[in-house]
């Protein structure tokens, strides 16, 4: 069995002092969004602001308002295994 020899097309990118090396083709075209990541971020970030600012001073707070359980707007983050 021999190893078949595969030549993706890449090409370096300039950026600032950097240079990358892009391998394969780059497109947005082939660029999927995670709309419910984008989603969780917009919600996050606004509602840290709305702490923040003190425009609520509970999770709970907001919670009632956004109309959801104080576990979905605070979410513990997972534990490592291990």
């Amino acid at each position: 069995m021999g190893f078949k020899r595969h030549n993706p097309e890449a090409h370096t990118l300039r950026c600032g002092k950097q240079i990358k090396l892009v391998v394969g083709e780059v497109g947005t075209d082939r660029r999927v969004l995670n709309q419910q990541l984008i989603a969780i971020v917009s919600d996050a970030r606004r509602w840290f602001t709305d702490l923040r600012t003190g425009r609520c001073t509970t999770i709970a707070q907001i919670a009632s308002r956004e109309g959801l359980q104080v576990s979905e707007v605070s979410r513990p983050r997972s534990r490592r295994n291990g």
